[in-house]
């Protein structure tokens, strides 16, 4: 359909005007054919809308066409690369039959691209170099982009709007009416994300598995509240690493430990990455022991320099499935962090302790104690680290493959080295970029081959357990049988073995009586040597005191002295200087006094004279925004009249060759008929005539019995409304009669038995 231009051009009127005029002189043509035809031909060429409105849709889209291509890939839609910071990313588009026959129109495939530049590259068989800042990415060319997958049938499955530098709330509605339903991850990292955009996301984003928030600074917990609200069932993997407007409550609205009692959570979150968050303390993780991200695998808390042993303890007591932990750059972590970990942690694939300080050879033991499925660890850069420490991660972890040691000063090559022989056995082997191990050559195949070996061994020890605990159940059984039947012929020694035992009990509790005497005895004379000891130090502590505030006081009297004896000092000699200087002085006020006068009244005529500048300024702009509206007004005001004298002529023009063909059509059709009727003559017309008339007198008797038969219903019905009122008229007044007999006899009922009563009162016999 074509699209009509804002502003219809005036020459467009005169051809519409002599368009009308034709079709009115051409109106007494015998046939009209030709005529009609060509005048048909000049008023569509004539009133066809100018090209500029086509010519900018087909550029939109086939803008569009060139966006997609680019940023489509599979089930990714990819528009990072197009921002105005990749100044230096480009995508090489091959420009196929769209591009040339956009070139051979006119148009543009691309923005910035010309279309001659575009036809003669692809005649020429060589790729046309599209810079992806070129293309601008507005509301209109990303709902256009839209319009492309969905007339193309793509399944988005990945959406990427990384680095987006204006507010992406805009960009995610113009493309969530058409790709919304099938996303599932959304990648928003280092743009501008505020509560709007994430309400965008809530509203329209139902199926998002995965979320990248990183470097987003303006994303805060209503956010968070938005992404739990839209995908709290969906939900796998997050990511709100250097996020500084978070708080502690983040954590807590994602783990439902914050709001209603059965406030939404992530249940099926697996992933979580909040590196680089100083505001995430020991606070927010405490969250976690509520349960609400139990079932979290990978969590990355690295350069939090504000967690602690107790924070982490608090990960780990609610995320006993951490499979990959990443406490890079925490250097307030101690051994006892590792220490929790491996308390709680014990399916631990991966863990980085990057640059810890205060980890040592014990942390590692009990990593290595608790972890022993261990597949990667990293202690780059940890100062108390030794090899034996290694070698206690190297003999508890079986399945260890890779282990990093950059920058350990206790940690040499060649203990690396023999610890790859002592440990590897065809696993590990030292690294070549890296100091430390990593997997050898078939070291994977070997290690599955030893694992199958010790599941078959497992598998082996199970049924031999599950064996030899039959047959230890089966003698139970028989040792409980000839215990029942040696219980008869034992009671006596029953007896003898209760008396003794409840001896025992007494001097069990006799000697745990004469233990809780000594030990009440030791705590009483502890208490009274610590209060000893308080009192002598209280009373240490006042002695200090006293001396202490004696000796300021003498110290204060000594300065207060010697700061009077100065003052006095000083004061004489500003007396002199002032006396000796004081004619100078005056000269030199006066003068600085005549320079703020003179400054101070130049300022104000300056103040004053750009006042009446800025005034006359405003009344100017005042005036020509009062003559460009008017002279505005005035050119659209033209151009709607113009408009609709075109449409009014357009319309005359159409009625008028409307009028042409309908002329020329009933001409043709009855010269068609007086020329059969002369060929054939009057008895075949006679015939339809005869039929004709029998045909209108069956319609008319038709007719006249239908009204016959609605006049015949119509009286049945009225009698039969007359005979139903008649009848509950009838019904209605017997009603009434029966309840008047009904209420006279209930008053009859009421005065017998009320002559009755009063009769006993005055003691008459009563009536039978």
């Amino acid at each position: 359909m074509a699209t009509v231009s804002r502003a219809t051009p005036a020459a467009a009127v005169a051809p519409a005007h002599s368009a009308a005029k034709a079709a009115r002189s051409q109106r007494g043509a015998p046939h009209g054919s030709t005529g009609a035809s060509a005048l048909l031909a000049s008023a569509s060429s004539e009133l066809a809308p100018p090209p500029r409105a086509a010519t900018e849709l087909g550029s939109l889209q086939r803008r569009a066409a060139a966006l997609v291509d680019a940023a489509l890939t599979g089930t990714t839609l990819d528009f990072g690369r197009f921002l105005a910071g990749a100044a230096t990313a480009s995508a090489a588009l091959p420009v196929g039959e769209r591009g040339v026959r956009a070139g051979a129109a006119g148009g543009s495939a691309v923005a910035g691209a010309g279309a001659s530049a575009v036809a003669a590259s692809a005649g020429a068989g060589r790729p046309v170099v599209l810079r992806p800042p070129a293309l601008p990415l507005d509301t209109a060319t990303l709902d256009q982009c839209g319009r492309e997958l969905e007339a193309r049938g793509v399944a988005v499955r990945t959406l990427r709007l990384a680095g987006w530098r204006r507010p992406v709330d805009t960009a995610l509605r113009a493309l969530s009416l058409r790709v919304a339903e099938g996303v599932t991850a959304l990648d928003v990292s280092s743009s501008l994300v505020d509560r709007q955009a994430m309400e965008v996301v809530r509203a329209r984003f139902w199926s998002l598995r995965s979320i990248d928030l990183s470097g987003c600074t303006m994303v805060d917990d209503a956010c968070i509240r938005s992404v739990v609200g839209c995908a709290n069932r969906t939900l796998e993997s997050l990511n709100i690493s250097a996020c500084p407007a978070l708080s502690v409550d983040s954590i807590g609205w994602l783990a439902g430990a914050l709001g209603e009692a059965n406030a939404p959570r992530c249940r099926r979150l697996r992933t979580l990455r909040a590196a680089r968050n100083p505001s995430l303390d020991d606070r927010a993780w405490l969250y976690l022991r509520s349960g609400g991200l139990s079932g979290l695998e990978s969590l990355d808390v690295s350069d939090l320099e504000s967690l602690t042993d107790d924070g982490v303890a608090h990960i780990v007591a609610g995320c006993r499935r951490l499979r990959v932990l990443d406490l890079r750059h925490c250097g307030r972590l101690t051994d006892d962090s590792a220490r929790a970990v491996s308390h709680r942690c014990s399916r631990l694939r991966s863990i980085a302790l990057t640059r810890l300080e205060w980890l040592s050879d014990t942390g590692l033991w009990h990593i290595a104690q608790g972890c022993r499925a261990l597949q990667t660890i990293d202690v780059a850069g940890c100062p108390q680290v030794t090899e034996l420490g290694l070698f206690f991660l190297a003999v508890r972890c079986p399945a260890l493959q890779r282990l990093r040691a950059d920058g350990d000063p206790l940690v040499t090559a060649r203990g690396l080295s023999n610890l790859a022989r002592g440990i590897g056995r065809g696993l590990v082997e030292p690294a070549t970029k890296w100091h430390g191990l990593k997997p050898a050559p078939g070291g994977a195949l070997l290690r599955l081959e030893r694992q199958y070996g010790r599941l078959r061994g497992e598998a082996a020890s199970t049924v031999q357990r599950a064996v030899r605990c039959w047959r230890a159940r089966q003698l139970t059984e028989r040792m409980r049988r000839l215990r029942d039947l040696a219980a008869v012929s034992a009671d006596a020694a029953a007896v003898g073995r209760q008396r003794l035992s409840e001896w025992e009990a007494a001097s069990a509790q006799q000697r745990q009586l004469q233990l809780d005497a000594s030990l009440l005895l030791t705590v009483r004379a502890k208490h009274l040597v610590a209060r000893a000891r308080a009192r002598r130090s209280r009373q240490r502590q006042a002695v200090e005191e006293a001396a202490g505030q004696v000796l300021n006081r003498i110290k204060a009297r000594h300065r207060a002295h010697a700061t009077r004896l100065h003052q006095r000092r000083v004061f004489e000699a500003i007396l002199l200087q002032r006396r000796a200087r004081r004619a100078e002085a005056a000269a030199v006020a006066a003068l600085g006094m005549q320079s703020i006068l003179r400054e101070y009244r130049a300022h104000a005529v300056l103040g004053s004279l750009r006042w009446e500048l800025f005034k006359r300024r405003a009344d100017l702009e005042d005036a020509a925004l009062a003559v460009q509206c008017a002279w505005r007004g005035w050119i659209a005001r033209q151009r709607a009249a113009a408009r609709a004298l075109a449409l009014e002529e357009f319309a005359a023009a159409v009625e008028a060759l409307a009028r042409i063909a309908q002329r020329v059509y009933r001409g043709h059709v009855g010269r068609r008929w007086a020329a059969w009727v002369r060929a054939f003559g009057a008895p075949v017309v006679r015939g339809w005539v005869h039929r004709s008339a029998a045909l209108i007198q069956a319609l008319y008797r038709g007719m006249v019995g239908r009204r016959y038969a609605e006049e015949v219903r119509r009286g049945a019905e009225m009698r039969h409304m007359a005979a139903s009122r008649v009848q509950r008229v009838w019904r209605g007044s017997r009603v009434q009669g029966w309840r008047e007999i009904a209420l006279d006899r209930v008053r009859t009922m009421v005065r017998r038995g009320r002559a009755a009563r009063e009769a006993e009162g005055r003691g008459a016999p009563r009536r039978g």
